[in-house]
């Protein structure tokens, strides 16, 4: 649904010269995070669907059937005359997010979180629908080599990758520049709508969450939920979703947000969180292990008695963040490592139980040795 793809195959809709195959060869497949802006469905149905009809090129929209890596994929649609683009199916990406109290991870390049959402259903249909020996289209612009490098290796089921936007040489520049003249309309990039690769162009970003407030104020949940649990979880790295629309004046978006905080059921969570050594390196930090568990749940006055109290008890204070956000620290971590962080903070419903296999082992290996040493 974004620029590149769109670039694509608009080209091979309106221009037959452009391809080497029969379009009734041609199948077009979408996997929804669940969590796009409602502007990209439209576009899509108002300017691409038609397209797809027009032509009857089988058209299948999909989505994750649920959160454990067994769900498998559901089927939105699959047809060669498609009327609307099903943006949503019974799983999103924020139901996970939001029970793990994280933001979209991005590690070594590899975005973690496009490859659960939607490279895996994708792969699973390929292989229940489509013979070995195919040709994997995706509209990596020339300008993505690195991309395009990355996917060129991945051959499982005998898949030949094409990339038709490089063959062409077709930067971005390029191809949003083709669609539109196709379509006759401006379009817009395709992400969800907390997409941390969005502050790439900040003037759109602010812009999309002006004109879709509630998308905007999903972002700021997430993160709040992430940054209650973890500081360092701000959506985009150095700089919090809050902070963004802070100062591109969202008022609308802080609103928004507000009023969920307000009316949103909490919990207080208790945080733990094993720090590993890099090997041979005790200085520096390696591989993060962590216990979420929910102590209560309540409203938030009630819950933030119930924090003071602990953290008398402890002999500590509630720490209150400029996001308004309380926590006690009971132990923060510090080199050498490995070492031991604990926390207690209150956030809004959304958050599950959950540890890693066999964190309580290595945490309480950690912590007696600590102990010991006390005594």
């Amino acid at each position: 649904m974004g620029v590149d793809s769109v670039a694509v195959l608009t080209r091979w809709l309106t221009d037959p010269g452009s391809r080497g195959f029969d379009l009734n060869r041609l199948v077009v497949l979408t996997s929804m995070t669940g969590d796009e802006h409602a502007a990209t469905g439209q576009l899509m149905t108002t300017h691409v669907l038609p397209l797809l009809r027009a032509h009857q090129v089988r058209d299948v929209q999909l989505s994750r059937a649920g959160q454990s890596t067994t769900a498998g994929y559901a089927v939105l649609d699959d047809s060669v005359t498609p009327m609307v683009m099903k943006m949503r199916g019974p799983w999103r990406l924020s139901d996970e997010l939001r029970a793990t109290a994280t933001v979209p991870q991005v590690a070594h390049g590899r975005r973690l979180c496009s490859i659960r959402a939607k490279g895996e259903p994708l792969d699973a249909w390929i292989r229940d629908n489509i013979g070995p020996g195919y040709t994997h289209v995706l509209g990596f612009s020339a300008d993505e080599q690195r991309r395009i490098d990355r996917d060129t290796n991945y051959t499982r089921n005998a898949r030949r990758p094409y990339h038709p936007l490089a063959a062409w040489g077709w930067d971005r520049a390029r191809a949003r520049w083709t669609s539109p003249r196709h379509l006759q309309v401006r379009w817009q990039r395709s992400c969800c709508t907390y997409c941390p690769f969005a502050l790439s162009n900040p003037t759109e970003l602010a812009d999309r969450w002006r004109h879709e407030p509630a998308a905007g104020a999903e972002a700021l949940a997430l993160e709040h939920t992430a940054l209650a649990c973890n500081p360092r979880s701000a959506l985009f790295g150095r700089t919090s979703a809050h902070q963004f629309t802070a100062a591109h004046g969202l008022t609308t978006v802080l609103r928004h947000a507000a009023n969920r905080r307000a009316n949103a059921a909490w919990n207080l969570l208790e945080i733990r969180r094993v720090y590993t050594a890099r090997t041979g390196t005790p200085e520096r930090k390696g591989t993060a292990w962590r216990s979420v568990r929910r102590l209560a749940t309540g409203d938030h006055a009630a819950l933030r008695a119930e924090l003071d109290h602990r953290a008398a008890a402890a002999g500590t204070a509630v720490a209150v963040d400029d996001l308004g956000i309380p926590r006690v620290w009971l132990q923060r971590a510090a080199p050498p490592y490995p070492a031991v962080e604990h926390l207690l903070a209150l956030t809004t419903i959304g958050p599950l139980d959950k540890a890693r296999p066999g964190f309580d082992r290595l945490w309480h290996s950690l912590t007696d040795q600590q102990q010991l040493a006390l005594f």
